[in-house]
């Protein structure tokens, strides 16, 4: 998502620092962002969403699509809004899933690797 919205800043021809001062962040967001020191939070992604309505926030989040949407959107700002909180919400619950499933995965892999060291601990004993 980094270099995407790199990409994005770059294409409307502006700094960050007039980029965080269009959508109402605090000077250093990006930079903090771009330094692997925070993420963007959802309100952060609505307000570029709202500030800037021909971005494709699929596209900034997950990298389908294209940047900038190819015909003016007749949709309002409230739905652009709206459906961008509810591609977040998908993604939130996606994200929570794959986070379970991780969990599963590491707790078989315990479980092997203890059976697998009992089986080696029999065999040599």
């Amino acid at each position: 998502m980094k270099d995407r919205l790199r990409q994005f800043i770059d294409y409307i021809g502006v700094n960050n620092y007039t980029f965080e001062k269009n959508i109402g962040t605090s000077e250093g967001t990006l930079r903090r962002f771009f330094g692997n020191k925070n993420g963007l939070t959802v309100a952060t992604l609505l307000k570029i969403a709202d500030i800037y309505p021909q971005i494709n926030l699929d596209w900034l989040i997950t990298g389908r699509g294209e940047m900038i949407f190819s015909q003016p959107s007749s949709a309002s700002p409230q739905n652009a809004s709206s459906d961008a909180l509810a591609l977040i919400a998908d993604l939130a619950r996606e994200n929570g899933q794959l986070q379970a499933e991780n969990n599963e995965l590491k707790k078989e892999l315990a479980r092997a690797e203890t059976k697998m060291a009992a089986s080696a601990k029999n065999a040599a004993g």
